[in-house]
């Protein structure tokens, strides 16, 4: 009889018709309510890492004791209002950029300058004059900014109505127009920043401590400091191009858009949206480059998610898992030839995983319950699960806030690394019929068994005592006959109580 040796999580292969792992934590509840209001979406989440706050941007409009909430609001980790944030910073209900520059300040934007904010909801009052500086510096700024630790930030300047780039202010006088600028923490103009394009881009987006990613349409935004991009480059932090990347993008898709999402620790990084690459006539959803803008072909870089002849689909957003997959979120209703509503789980291969969100997930962008759902964010917590944002008013059926906290049956639990990084722990055969027997080198306090909703099927409080085994090794049979097919979790608790988790699977 072979053995199968957990050393993590099972590789998920031939299976039938299996229920999703990621559930709705219970244990957030927003509290505001804004699925009556027409148009509300999540856009953007910031998490202060200190107190596990939460700070949401988006379209809505709340208010409490008559104290608005316009575009922004604070949650703490249940969902509860944060008292400690006033959201009384701008009067908009439009919000569609959160930006962390510190533990202590974000910034927040619709169209062009936005606000620089504390996490007590105050003004930037380091430099109370940024605003007003950053509005004559980058009168037209817009997109996505970049701010770098001392609070300096890159902006891209868009046109005034005679095409050309808005003027930039001075101490008084109009200087040469350009398209990006980079501000001082006070808000004015830092000459020393070298670079321009012949375009304003969409956006900046960090690479590592030392580069930036820029990104805009790559019909329009074309070049970079005199040289050819296509709609994405990579440069140092003083504006000098970074020559050993090359552009993957086709030039003359004026319609696509690529963003950068998720940088790897080799370099490499994804693109989402809805976009063309050089050599590939199909529109693109989701790719893998390596570090100098090559494709990665160990992802399976041109079989992202589709949709019907009526929507217009792409992905927003990615989010890392912990058996070295990935959550997508976008527009979409079919991933790799399964129906899909705006959230899917792959592999790292990029392979789709079609037992996760089996059901409807996120469904109807409006309160009336229709329309079609977009996940605009998928957010890994630091302190455990995953906030998916977006327009969407129900999930699985039931109704929702545009913002919820999903977890994984596997990934939530913490495990003590004390006796569970020891333990060596079998179960053979896996897959099987539904008879296991699970063995182990260490003594087992409790063994209780989940199917993939969340139900307990099986609770064995005292294992190896009974089972007529003196051998010394420890051994415990499971019989999982009278359960359905699929996949079942065990939650296993040593006599420390440190928990191993894994999953076995019943043909």
């Amino acid at each position: 009889m072979k053995k199968l040796l957990f050393t993590g999580l099972f590789l998920v292969i031939g299976m039938g018709s299996y229920a999703q792992s990621f559930l709705l934590d219970s244990t957030f509840q927003p509290f505001f309510d804004i699925t009556k209001q027409r148009g509300a979406v999540m856009n953007s989440i910031f998490e202060n890492e200190i107190t596990s706050s939460i700070y949401l941007v988006g379209t809505f409009k709340s208010y409490f004791n008559q104290i608005p909430y316009e575009g922004v609001v604070s949650y703490k980790r249940s969902g509860s209002l944060n008292f400690n944030f006033s959201s009384n910073i701008g009067g908009t209900s439009t919000r569609t950029y959160i930006h962390s520059i510190s533990d202590t300040y974000f910034y927040t934007s619709s169209v062009g300058i936005g606000n620089i904010t504390d996490t007590m909801g105050m003004y930037n009052y380091i430099y109370p004059n940024w605003r007003s500086n950053a509005f004559k510096t980058a009168k037209c700024g817009t997109g996505s900014p970049y701010f770098y630790p001392d609070g300096s930030s890159l902006f891209a300047n868009g046109r005034d109505n005679t095409g050309m780039p808005c003027p930039t202010i001075y101490n008084g006088d109009t200087l040469t127009r350009r398209h990006i600028l980079k501000l001082t923490p006070e808000g004015l103009w830092d000459s020393t920043f070298s670079g321009d394009a012949n375009f304003p881009p969409l956006g900046f987006a960090p690479y590592d401590s030392n580069r930036i990613l820029i990104y805009g349409y790559p019909g329009r935004f074309t070049h970079y400091n005199g040289v050819r991009v296509n709609g994405l480059c990579r440069i140092f932090l003083d504006g000098t191009l970074d020559t050993t990347f090359s552009s993957p993008l086709q030039p003359l898709a004026f319609g696509s858009l690529g963003s950068p999402n998720l940088v790897n620790k080799d370099g490499s990084f994804f693109l989402v949206g809805a976009f063309y690459v050089n050599g590939h006539p199909d529109l693109v959803t989701i790719a893998k480059f390596k570090a100098n803008g090559e494709l990665d072909p160990s992802f399976m870089n041109f079989s992202g998610p589709t949709g019907n002849t009526n929507l217009v689909y792409g992905v927003s957003t990615l989010a890392t898992t912990q058996d070295g997959g990935y959550l997508v979120g976008g527009v979409f209703n079919n991933y790799q030839g399964h129906a899909k509503n705006g959230i899917a789980k792959i592999d790292s291969t990029g392979k789709l995983e079609p037992h996760y969100f089996v059901n409807s997930g996120p469904d109807s962008s409006d309160w009336q319950g229709v329309g079609f759902p977009a996940v605009n964010f998928i957010y890994q917590s630091k302190f455990g699960g995953y906030y998916v944002g977006g327009d969407f008013r129900k999930w699985n059926g039931k109704s929702v806030q545009p913002i919820v906290r999903i977890t994984d049956l596997v990934t939530s639990i913490k495990e003590n690394p004390s006796l569970a990084e020891k333990a060596t722990i079998t179960a053979f055969p896996n897959p099987s019929n539904g008879n296991f027997t699970l063995e182990s080198d260490q003594p087992l306090k409790e063994l209780r068994l989940f199917d993939l909703l969340g139900k307990e099927v099986l609770v064995v409080p005292t294992p190896f005592e009974n089972n007529g085994n003196h051998s010394g090794t420890n051994q415990q049979l499971i019989n999982l006959t009278h359960q359905t097919k699929g996949i079942y979790l065990l939650r296993i608790t040593l006599t420390d109580g440190s928990v191993v988790s894994k999953k076995v699977i019943k043909n």
